[in-house]
């Protein structure tokens, strides 16, 4: 019923790695996901709210880097994309890391794992 893939890059290799997005949050009443104990009817009516997006492309609407498609879209058919939620700001990217760690020399000669990632 929600397409079987994503409707934004039509991933669709495993259904682990798709996921219900609300494209309205405010009209979210339950996540799918969590859903136990809800009849099927009321399973499909918020599924109506939604969007099958795979991980990575329900990550990139959720940071605003891409625009969401509507509710019900699916891949390979039109659609006019929903403005994402950040619109007017920057996207939630994090700054690369400006970590600075000061180990004491005897701590950081006997942590090989901390030698190979300040070499990477």
């Amino acid at each position: 019923e929600a397409g079987g893939g994503c409707a934004v890059c039509g991933y669709d290799r495993t259904v682990v790695n798709l996921h219900f997005h609300h494209v309205d949050p405010a009209t979210k009443s339950f996540a799918l996901t969590t859903a136990r104990g809800k009849s099927l009817e009321s399973m499909r009516a918020e599924a109506t709210k939604c969007v099958l997006v795979c991980a990575n492309c329900h990550g990139e609407i959720e940071a605003g880097l891409i625009a969401s498609p509507p509710p019900q879209a699916k891949w390979g058919e039109e659609w006019v994309a929903v403005e994402p939620a950040l619109v007017g700001r920057e996207p939630d990217i994090p700054a690369p890391c400006q970590l600075a760690i000061d180990f004491p020399a005897e701590v950081a000669a006997q942590t090989g794992a901390f030698q190979r990632w300040m070499t990477r």
